[in-house]
């Protein structure tokens, strides 16, 4: 395609955006409405999205926050020239904000619905960078999530991330921070559990919760990464707090 390099900059920032914003819809639409209704699944919603052609299957996934170093950053870039032109940039806001209003939901619902005081508790972080198969932690939920868990007042944070190196990890916050090898040695002797980044590893986790904690006990998992498991682990007890789901 041969363009000038205005369009080229142009292309390249809207391209980002609408990738965006349709992760920003997924999450503030579709995921809030699996979020409201009990018998709405969250995965029969995109089997059925995506079933449209004319919609793709690029995008509909639920989780706690779109992170990584381009779709946020252009997306907000685009913003910023528009309205120096004073062009109208309030679709593109909405979609920034929306990405925002998920991580804060996901938040506050661990901190109403959990049933874990977290002051004083001990929690497992899985996963820092802002996805799998990289360990960029660049405008990741992670880093994020393990300031507001310190803010809490938790007494310490078993953090595990099989790519993300633990210095890097501690140079983020000086915070009662615990590096561990394994998801297993970083759900031992916790109250609670969040799962951050979509690992793969992490699939099986189930397995590993229902080994080592025993309920009461609150997995809150920011990637429907363990969906499949909900149901018998909340029968078993445990509280599954979920992005796309309501809390069980």
């Amino acid at each position: 395609i041969e363009v000038n390099p205005q369009e080229a900059a142009a292309g390249k920032l809207l391209a980002n955006f609408l990738l965006f914003s349709r992760i920003a819809n997924c999450y503030d639409v579709i995921g809030r409405t699996s979020e409201t209704f009990d018998a709405v699944a969250f995965e029969a919603l995109r089997k059925i999205i995506t079933s449209d052609e004319r919609l793709g299957f690029w995008g509909y996934y639920d989780s706690l926050y779109a992170g990584g170093s381009c779709l946020v950053k252009d997306s907000q870039s685009l913003a910023h020239q528009l309205a120096q032109k004073g062009g109208n940039t309030e679709l593109i806001d909405d979609a920034v904000a929306a990405n925002e209003r998920q991580l804060a939901r996901f938040l506050k619902r661990i901190k109403t619905e959990s049933g874990c005081e977290l002051s004083g508790a001990t929690v497992a972080l899985l996963g820092m960078a802002f996805k799998r198969e990289t360990n960029d932690m660049r405008n990741s939920a992670g880093p994020r999530v393990l300031q507001w868990l310190i803010d809490q007042g938790v007494k310490q944070v078993n953090v595990y991330d099989p790519e993300v190196s633990g210095d890097e990890i501690l140079a983020l916050n000086d915070g009662p921070i615990e590096i561990s090898q394994t998801a297993e040695d970083a759900i031992t002797g916790t109250q609670l559990a969040i799962i951050a980044t979509d690992w793969l590893e992490f699939k099986d986790l189930a397995k590993t919760f229902k080994a080592v904690v025993e309920p009461p006990y609150c997995i809150a998992d920011g990637r429907r990464i363990i969906q499949e498991q909900y149901d018998d682990l909340a029968q078993k007890g445990y509280t599954i707090i979920a992005v796309g789901s309501t809390t069980q």
